[in-house]
């Protein structure tokens, strides 16, 4: 989705979500990080002012605009990432 980005003039000044439609909490990303096999550990502390306490991103304007379609699933992907195998899919 970057190099679309970088390459379509209509984007120039635009922001775009990264996420399709489907709301995921701070716990449930974090169990799935950890789903991949990493070492990392879960800090956890009280929500700070200001923080935003739900939130579903859309990504209807990647695809109108970018013509972007994910080919993979946001599970995927970490896995991918944490794996060292992240592709340019």
């Amino acid at each position: 989705m970057i190099i679309l980005t970088i390459e379509c003039e209509e984007a120039v000044g635009e922001t775009f979500n990264c996420r399709p439609g489907r709301e995921t909490s701070i716990n449930e990303f974090a169990k799935m990080v950890l789903s991949t096999g990493n070492n990392l550990e879960v800090e956890r502390s009280d929500g700070r002012l200001g923080d935003i306490r739900r939130s579903c991103a859309d990504m209807k304007k990647a695809g109108k605009v970018l013509g972007f379609k994910p080919k993979i699933s946001l599970e995927e992907g970490l896995k991918e990432l944490f794996n060292g195998k992240a592709s340019s899919k």
